[in-house]
């Protein structure tokens, strides 16, 4: 289905409906609580898209402020598809420490406030109060990781699935094209929603055991109650396992949970797609731009605007992370020739600069991976994919993308490619030299982005992640092939404070080992129990799921603090915390490694520098110069990434119309000027010329 006028987005009015697609009603209207991005890195563009190719009449209600909103486009003739947008509504609202947030990167301008708390039950419920009779389907993040009973951390305390607390008739968990799509095509059919209970990937309330089909035949599995775990977190623990042993799509049963008197149902996972599907879905029309409705421009965009997805799925199965959830743990790729096309057409876009911010995935190096027996048997029970060591049955997709890379970079118009996505490194340095070196020679942009998440190899082994030996051995093998590349290149870490099994001593000690490795963490991310992880299962019954041993959890959002503030001890605002961190455990004898250095001048700035160490402005004022450009739009990617040190070099970077308020103070309080000139729209940096300048 084709519109009338080319390269326009799906409609938001009913004008729009007409001028541009030349349809007098829709068979199916997507409600949506993130402004509305027609980028296949958006759900709603993807599911809208999917919907669209197929021959559906599809329009998007994006952020309704009152019932008017929701009728703007009049009644659809099939179906209403809910989702509370790209991030769970009430992680976009608030912090870790559930304070609220100032900016929805998601909203027009920024703007926060444009969506409900819990979206998708007030979406639903206003959905069937304007348009009573018409079939409603969840779907999108917020649904997908709440569709059985889970924690809410914000209002700390557990929740029935959102199913039953929304009462929509079908929910679609995962990327959902394929459900979404049967659904469509089944209604349109004239099957009524209520026998809509067969369709894989999707989750219906029974009003009896009987009542639950398996026409599957794999069986059912029983979890333990809403009720239970409200009252017993080790059911709660316990739940989870046997849910998590269900994702796989290959050999995953019928799960189901009492709920009061009914019964939540969810049925296997959906199908891996091929290469066919997804080279399709990431092949339609995407203005790749915000609808044109949104003046202010939506923030996220920015970040992902000349950005590729070259598959989905994550064998890594991180214990704090939802990926395996929601997207599954088989790698599903695109090939090479679909994601080349995309980069081509990217390269034609108006305003396009020259850099391709990132080729990637959950995890980049992932890309073109296969595993034979996942695709036929399922994932394996009996062992991890990457732990203790990469699998021997994974077939490394190393030089597949390498050569897409290759291709990627000899487009006209095309002058860097970089991987910001991130890359497993236990899979880097099993893959060999050649990975590593390519990616060190021409995909970094100055500073290579990796997440060891802890140092400890006890926390590690909870968070399901490798050795900190084997993070040491893969930076040691990045800096060798940055050297090799003639390029003067950093890496910069982030961690997760407050991890079950990460008590304040552990901190204390990471902290240390922080700064024996000369590391100083990017960023560092409160653990936040976020609905279906294994993390979460671990954090609120104080247990690991797995083998039902008990775990140390730091709960108090004091302790979290002090554990977040010992990564980043060198930061003046966390002097209090750190100190009262070291009296507590009683290590003061390390105060002065922590807070000044670990040797030399006393200052472990000086000695950072004098070692060749990045200490960049904003390092200086407590965070990096990257940090501080990404925040502002400003496009890291102008100068591969190198920032100036004192005496050393300026830089120039694009950031608007004038120098950004965060990038003033950061770069006045680390000892440089920085000074905007209109005719070039750039902010100079460079460094203080008095005779002392700042230094804390």
């Amino acid at each position: 289905m084709q519109s009338l006028i080319p390269n326009v987005p799906l409609p938001m009015s009913r004008a729009e409906m007409q001028e541009w697609w030349g349809w007098d009603e829709l068979d199916i209207l997507l409600v949506n609580g993130d402004a509305y991005v027609d980028h296949p890195s958006f759900g709603i563009a993807l599911i809208g898209r999917s919907l669209v190719d197929a021959g559906f009449r599809t329009g998007i209600v994006a952020q309704p402020q009152c019932d008017d909103d929701f009728l703007v486009m009049g009644r659809p003739a099939l179906f209403v598809g809910v989702s509370a947008g790209n991030i769970d509504s009430m992680l976009n609202h608030f912090t870790a420490a559930r304070r609220p947030r100032r900016q929805d990167h998601y909203s027009p301008g920024g703007k926060a406030g444009l969506r409900p708390d819990r979206a998708s039950i007030v979406y639903t419920n206003t959905v069937r109060k304007l348009l009573k009779g018409v079939p409603v389907v969840l779907g999108g993040v917020e649904a997908s990781l709440r569709r059985l009973a889970h924690w809410d951390h914000w209002s700390n305390t557990f929740r029935r699935s959102i199913l039953a607390d929304s009462k929509a008739d079908l929910l679609g968990f995962g990327m959902a094209e394929q459900q979404i799509l049967e659904i469509a095509h089944r209604l349109r059919a004239g099957e009524a929603i209520k026998d809509l209970n067969d369709i894989r990937g999707t989750c219906w309330m029974a009003n009896s055991r009987e009542a639950i089909p398996d026409p599957w035949a794999r069986g059912k599995v029983e979890t333990p109650s809403f009720e239970e775990i409200s009252t017993d977190t080790a059911k709660f623990a316990e739940g989870e396992r046997v849910h998590f042993l269900e994702q796989d799509p290959q050999r995953g049963r019928v799960v189901v949970q009492p709920t009061g008197a009914r019964f939540v149902v969810q049925n296997p996972p959906a199908p891996s797609l091929d290469e066919t599907a997804l080279d399709r879905i990431y092949g339609l029309p995407y203005t790749r731009r915000e609808h044109p409705a949104y003046v202010a421009g939506v923030p996220a965009l920015e970040t992902v605007k000349a950005t590729i997805v070259t598959h989905r799925g994550c064998v890594a199965n991180c214990n704090f992370c939802s990926i395996v959830y929601h997207q599954g743990k088989e790698i599903q790729n695109r090939s090479v020739d679909s994601v080349v096309k995309e980069a081509e057409r990217i390269a034609t876009l108006p305003g396009f600069n020259g850099t391709i911010s990132d080729v990637g995935g959950p995890s980049a190096n992932m890309f073109r991976m296969k595993c034979g027996k996942m695709r036929k048997f399922g994932s394996c029970v009996h062992r991890d994919c990457l732990l203790p060591t990469p699998c021997p049955s994974l077939e490394s997709g190393a030089d597949e993308n390498i050569t897409a890379l290759r291709r990627i970079r000899g487009i006209k118009g095309v002058k860097h490619v970089f991987i910001q996505s991130g890359i497993r490194y236990d899979l880097a340095l099993r893959d060999g030299d050649a990975y590593i070196d390519e990616v060190a020679r021409y995909h970094v942009s100055g500073i290579m982005k990796v997440a060891p998440e802890s140092t400890d190899d006890r926390v590690l082994a909870l968070m399901n992640k490798p050795s900190f030996d084997t993070f040491k051995k893969f930076k040691k093998r990045f800096q060798l092939a940055s050297k090799k590349a003639g390029r003067r290149q950093f890496m910069t870490e982030y961690l997760i404070a407050g991890h079950p099994g990460s008590s304040l001593n552990t901190m204390v000690d990471t902290a240390s080992a922080l700064r024996d490795e000369d590391m100083q963490p990017d960023q560092v991310q409160e653990f936040i129990p976020i609905p279906m992880t294994i993390s979460t299962a671990m954090y609120v019954s104080g247990l690991d799921p797995f083998t039902m041993q008990p775990i140390e959890v730091s709960r108090g959002d004091r302790e979290r603090r002090m554990q977040k503030a010992l990564i980043h001890s060198q930061k003046p605002d966390n002097r209090k915390l750190v100190i009262e961190a070291l009296q507590k455990t009683g290590r003061m004898d390390l105060a002065d490694k922590l807070l000044h250095g670990a040797v030399g001048s006393g200052n472990h700035l000086d000695d950072r520098a004098k070692r060749g160490g990045y200490v960049g402005p904003a390092y200086m004022a407590g965070g990096s110069l990257d940090q501080v450009i990404d925040e502002d739009e400003a496009k890291l990617d102008e100068h591969d990434g190198h920032f100036p040190e004192p005496g050393v070099e300026n830089v120039q970077l694009a950031c608007g119309t004038k120098v950004p308020k965060h990038l003033a103070e950061a770069a006045k309080k680390g000892g440089f000027n920085a000074s905007w000139k209109g005719k070039k729209n750039t902010a100079t940096i460079k460094p203080h010329q008095g005779r002392n300048p700042p230094r804390r």
